[in-house]
């Protein structure tokens, strides 16, 4: 395709079912017969056959060249049903003539990571924006906001934070940026939680609202609860209710040589810092899995 993916998630988003209230459906699983719209070349179409096959339903499904067309049939009658990613479901709700008219069911049929990507070729620019997501992450962890960045450059005490807002070191330098680039980046849009609940979080008008309620659970980053955390020290992991997620570092790898020998196979690198996945939090074991890493 010519494309790159940095590597950096922004959220995770699914497959979901827009209809008219007027259809009187509170559920996917109530669509049996229904007349679905749907883009045509996308992943949406064989995930809804999945998904009907698996529940012993029928439907029949019209394609359209672009999502656009799909919500205008929605809209005059020519289908029951609208799917796609329910945040683009939001979206296209919102730009109806009558948004309150039409609902999005609660089922959520399949996991669309969704992130940046830039063409093929072009690395360095591929490491700018793999780093850009890197530093808003970073910067909301660390209390970095839109309305303290500037003064946390000039006074901070913390030796992390002062590496990052670029006081102490130059490590823009191999991405060819200025020092205090993340100081731009989140002085002009914030840090990624702020970026997050502008655009889909709780203070976004429901019509662009991914997840009702439940936008800021989905953050894929969220480390805020810790579920676990491995006898030997060398893995600490977080979760949110859909993923969870291990911070490894070098320094603690080297704890156990053991535990690092099985790291250093799958990760592959452990030297850096990376970052795992997986879809359970069970008392400190679980897959592993290399989802990105410096």
């Amino acid at each position: 395709m010519g494309l790159k993916f940095p590597g950096f998630i922004t959220y995770y988003d699914g497959i979901g079912f827009l209809v008219n209230s007027k259809l009187g459906v509170k559920s996917a699983k109530e669509l049996d017969g229904a007349t679905i719209c749907i883009q045509a070349g996308t992943t949406t179409e064989l995930n809804v056959s999945d998904y009907f096959r698996g529940n012993n339903l029928k439907y029949t499904p019209i394609t359209f060249d672009t999502s656009d067309e799909s919500a205008k049939s929605l809209e005059s009658g020519r289908c029951d049903v609208l799917t796609s990613d329910k945040s683009q479901l939001f979206a296209q709700r919102s730009k109806l003539a009558a948004p309150k008219d039409y609902v999005v069911l609660p089922e959520t049929i399949s996991k669309e990571p969704l992130g940046p990507v830039v063409r093929n070729g072009d690395d360095e620019w591929l490491a700018i924006v793999r780093w850009v997501g890197y530093a808003m992450l970073n910067a909301e962890e660390a209390g970095i906001t839109s309305k303290n960045v500037e003064a946390e450059a000039k006074a901070t005490k913390n030796p992390d934070v002062a590496r990052l807002l670029g006081a102490d070191g130059e490590y823009g330098k191999d991405l060819k940026v200025k020092k205090d680039w993340v100081v731009q980046i989140v002085k002009q849009v914030g840090n990624y939680g702020e970026v997050f609940e502008r655009n889909l979080g709780k203070s976004t008008p429901p019509g662009n609202r991914p997840w009702p309620e439940r936008a800021v659970e989905q953050r894929w980053h969220s480390i805020r609860t810790p579920c676990a955390l491995i006898a030997d020290g060398s893995i600490t992991r977080w979760a949110n209710r859909r993923v969870m997620f291990c911070s490894i570092t070098s320094g603690a790898l080297n704890a156990n040589s053991n535990r690092r020998t099985q790291a250093e196979a799958q990760l592959q690198r452990p030297e850096s810092a990376c970052v795992a996945i997986s879809d359970r939090c069970r008392g400190g074991s679980g897959r592993l899995g290399l989802v990105s890493g410096p």
